[in-house]
């Protein structure tokens, strides 16, 4: 694991920073933080921070729910702007989507909209943009679009609404429209595939294909997946 502090306070070290400890997981693994930056940038830290019976006193703020490689990764982005590359390189999509999926739940759960910003905008970046320009044998586009695990991750960790699911059923509503601009083989496969997600995600993509029948279903309107995003009114709900 990453030593963030050590390698990023060496210019610091003699300047008057306070600095906080915080503990991530079930063994408490300790991670020194400058406060400035965190009070900034973190509003659950800046919050408890406050509270001088607890953690305002003793300087030290615990989360035995999260995963401290996930808490270094997010400090990570804290510290330099940008995810590490060390944490992609070489990965699948899946790991990847994977990771982001892990950044926004932690960075929702401490209410750091930087963060959590940027990992819903690298999802959206993965699943979005083409992956190869042929469509594969199957009569599929080339899509990448999460595993059912990955999805069961996002719905479970986060609530009804949010911008990073209706990001999910916005692209697969577009998926879906293969039944009448692709292969039939391909959509009838598809749509046995989709018996395997989570429910809350069936749910919802079925009510939304609904209101696309409501609709009128004009010219195609699932073509794009842009058109998705903007159907289902992701840029009006995205975080500030």
């Amino acid at each position: 694991m990453r030593q963030p502090l050590q390698s990023l306070t060496v210019g610091l070290r003699h300047q008057k920073l306070s600095t906080i400890d915080v503990l991530v997981g079930s063994e408490e693994t300790r991670f020194t933080i400058t406060e400035l930056l965190i009070i900034k940038k973190v509003k659950m830290f800046k919050t408890a921070l406050q509270n001088p019976m607890s953690e305002g006193r003793t300087r030290i703020i615990k989360i035995p729910e999260r995963s401290p490689k996930d808490f270094d990764s997010f400090l990570h982005h804290l510290y330099h702007g940008q995810f590490d590359r060390d944490d992609l390189y070489g990965k699948t999509n899946d790991e990847k989507c994977m990771f982001y999926a892990r950044m926004y739940v932690l960075a929702d759960y401490v209410d750091c909209s930087e963060v959590a910003k940027a990992a819903e905008s690298s999802v959206e970046t993965l699943i979005a943009y083409r992956q190869k320009e042929e469509n594969d044998e199957k009569g599929c586009p080339g899509y990448y679009f999460p595993s059912p695990e990955v999805v069961k991750y996002i719905y479970d960790n986060t609530l009804r609404g949010v911008h990073i699911r209706r990001l999910l059923v916005a692209q697969r509503l577009w998926m879906v429209e293969w039944k009448e601009n692709g292969s039939q083989q391909a959509a009838e496969e598809q749509d046995e595939s989709l018996e395997v997600y989570h429910p809350v995600f069936l749910s919802e993509l079925a009510g939304y294909t609904i209101r696309k029948f409501r609709s009128g279903g004009k010219n195609n309107p699932f073509y794009s997946h842009q058109w998705g995003v903007e159907y289902l009114g992701l840029r009006s709900h995205s975080r500030k």
